[in-house]
């Protein structure tokens, strides 16, 4: 039921794409009673539009600066390191200590190595290379590699 001549206050806030300023606004109320509907004018008058007043204490703009400052902040931060040289780390030049073997060392070639690492597969099928090469010594039945690979006769052509 609405009453007639009652002075009505009813604050709504909305966001207005309209400047600041007096607009014309009129509202209806359509309702239905069995089969047909009735409109009703609920309020045809001007309206002021006006900006609302800005707080220090404004929760969305603290939360938008905040979300606009870490974003600016992950960029720059993404181009420092894409662009930016990194600076050459100094070190001190250390003379490299050699720690003692642990267990026994076999000296072959340049360096040694400890024979306890290495898988005892590989040890015998070195240690039967070592001895038949050892036994064959030098013999003109062993080929060389370029007899193997057949390049005997080929002369290079090309740089040298």
């Amino acid at each position: 039921m609405l009453l007639e001549g009652v002075k009505l206050n009813l604050p709504y806030i909305f966001h207005s794409e309209f400047k600041t300023g007096d607009a014309r606004l009129e509202l209806w109320l359509e309702h239905s009673d069995e089969d047909q509907k009735y409109r009703v004018n609920a309020f045809d008058g001007i309206v002021t539009i006006v900006e609302p007043e800005i707080s220090w204490l404004d929760w969305k703009m603290w939360t938008t600066y905040l979300v606009v400052a870490g974003l600016l902040g992950g960029l720059s931060y993404f181009a420092y390191l894409t662009f930016a040289p990194q600076p050459k780390k100094r070190t001190k030049k250390t003379t490299p200590t050699v720690s003692a073997p642990v267990g026994t060392v076999t000296a072959t070639g340049a360096g040694g190595y400890q024979e306890e690492w290495i898988p005892e597969h590989h040890l015998r099928k070195s240690k039967k290379t070592k001895q038949a090469s050892a036994a064959s010594g030098t013999s003109a039945d062993e080929l060389s590699t370029a007899e193997v690979s057949g390049a005997e006769g080929k002369k290079r052509k090309g740089r040298k």
